[in-house]
């Protein structure tokens, strides 16, 4: 579904014949189109040419059989609907109206340029229902019924839903991945807007600042079309959109389960045999900590998965992948993971050291910002648990102050959930890429880590500690991963009055490709130290 020549929610209907322009394969050919045409005896059914050279003209549809193809404009044939464009066939296709269905079909005629009906491919006869999408060549249709040829009153009909279906952006090659919301604005990059139009049913894109963005579309098994757009244009899942030099597919996938509420509480079954539980001390986007006591009277820190995602054999399998890679490790600057195991609910839990001190995000709640010296401590703890990690072919990849927390006077990495091998099979992904896009660097966004993308995110993290502020904002991911991936940040705006060689070895770090970082994080870490 593609409507290029919507504004404001509305076709452009009952336009007296302005002249439009058609732009097919670089040439500009003016085209008189008629804004409203009907035939014979009317079915009660409207066809809307909403993309293409015809854009704006209405056919109010007879009984008669309507035929569509590729003719010269000055043939003036009766029951015709042409649209010169080569990629449609001279009799591409047919709307024959079955009296005893009250309905259209559309014979699809031509042997060598494809159809397509609400999105798929047509080889044979379809029936038409009403809101059934055309797409013949580079041109879109719309087909709605305005009433129905019955005894009884016109009553309204039931539009379809997308009930359990979800959209989604997904930066290529098999990068971050953004649900749309239906209900506010989405953003990709700085200057292009994705909404959803209710009257339509469809998400528009549209360009607000002339930055010449393109959609590229399938038209058929080897063909695409690349076209720019700039007024508000319906997107058809398998769309690229390319946006700031950055390629992102739109498509679509089953909602995820809403299942039982996140909130739920647990019962006592739940519990860890021999522990007691005090209190909850947080939630993420897929797991809940709680502070018990175990066996000897220790508080410890005991992490269970969400119950909607308890049932789930993905989330099952990568939290009890995150328990086993976090009990392998033992490191100073890494946290202590002391049990994984599963209880009588036959829930999975890990059991570790319980950090009072807390996190790096809630000391900067508390402080704004750290100094210089301390910073330096820090990175060096840091950069000492992420080289162990690096050393054992492991990338953590998600790298900030809420997965970093404090033990007297050292600084402890935590949250093992998204770590992954470094090898070329593992470290390449094709589908939703993990991570949090605020300190993601930019390859992550692309949907491939290695151990230098842990030393982009860390160098995001020390620009905050010393500035108190993050390095780059925006209202949603898809923007942030635009700024990651093509702008370098003015350190000596955020950080002024720092000395050169500290603003050098940050902006090494935060460097677009990993080539350009520093060989490892250690070394990174002794440069931002100056030692």
């Amino acid at each position: 579904m593609f409507f290029s020549g919507l504004h404001s929610g509305r076709f452009w209907r009952g336009l007296p014949y302005p002249l439009i322009a058609s732009f097919h394969k670089g040439t500009a050919t003016q085209v008189k189109k008629p804004s409203r045409v009907t035939f014979g005896t009317d079915s009660g059914y409207s066809l809307y040419w909403v993309v293409g050279p015809g854009a704006g003209s209405v056919f109010d549809l007879a009984t008669d059989t309507l035929s569509i193809g590729r003719l010269e404009y000055e043939r003036e044939e009766r029951g015709w609907i042409r649209i010169p464009d080569r990629t449609v066939s001279r009799h591409h296709a047919d709307l024959v109206w079955l009296e005893e269905q009250n309905l259209f079909q559309y014979r699809h005629k031509s042997q060598t340029n494809p159809s397509r009906i609400d999105g798929q491919i047509v080889t044979q006869d379809v029936l038409l229902q009403n809101n059934s999408q055309l797409a013949i060549g580079a041109s879109q249709f719309l087909l709605q019924r305005r009433w129905a040829r019955t005894s009884t009153p016109p009553h309204p009909v039931k539009k379809q839903t997308d009930e359990g279906t979800e959209y989604f952006i997904q930066l290529l090659p098999g990068g971050y991945c953004e649900t749309l919301s239906k209900e506010e604005e989405n953003r990709l990059g700085l200057d292009v807007s994705i909404y959803w139009e209710p009257r339509y049913q469809c998400f528009l894109a549209s360009d607000e600042a002339g930055s010449r963005p393109a959609i590229t579309r399938k038209l058929g098994p080897n063909t695409s079309q690349n076209f720019p757009f700039r007024k508000p244009t319906a997107l058809e899942v398998g769309d690229i959109l390319t946006v700031d030099f950055c390629q992102y597919l739109f498509s679509q996938r089953p909602s995820q389960s809403k299942g039982s509420s996140v909130n739920s509480l647990r019962t006592p079954k739940s519990l860890i045999p021999g522990y007691r539980r005090l209190k909850k001390l947080g939630q993420g986007s897929s797991s809940e900590v709680f502070l018990m006591l175990d066996p000897e009277g220790n508080k410890v820190a005991a992490k269970f998965l969400l119950p909607h995602l308890v049932r789930n054999p993905e989330a099952r399998a990568s939290f009890e992948r995150e328990g086993q890679i976090a009990l392998s490790l033992n490191h100073p600057c890494l946290i202590d993971v002391i049990h994984v195991g599963t209880n009588d609910a036959q829930e999975k839990y890990i059991v570790s050291e319980y950090l009072e001190q807390g996190t790096l995000r809630d000391y900067l709640k508390r402080h704004s910002r750290l100094s210089y010296k301390e910073v330096v401590g820090l990175a060096m703890d840091l950069a000492s648990g992420l080289s162990f990690l690096h050393q054992r072919g492991l990338v953590h990849r998600d790298v900030k102050p809420s997965n970093i927390f404090l033990r007297g006077q050292r600084t402890v990495l935590a949250d093992f959930g998204i770590v992954k091998g470094v090898d070329l099979d593992t470290a390449r992904t094709t589908g939703y890429t993990v991570g949090t896009p605020h300190y993601m660097a930019p390859e992550h966004f692309r949907g491939f880590t290695e151990p230098r993308s842990d030393q982009y995110a860390l160098g995001i993290v020390l620009v905050e500690l010393l500035s108190g502020r993050r390095v780059f904002e925006a209202s949603d991911h898809l923007s942030l991963a635009h700024l990651h991936v093509h702008h370098a940040p003015d350190l000596e705006e955020i950080l002024p009055d720092t000395p050169p060689s500290v603003l050098a070895a940050l902006q090494k770090m935060l460097a677009k490709t990993p080539e350009e970082r520093f060989d490892d994080a250690l070394t990174a870490a002794r440069s931002f130290a100056g030692v």
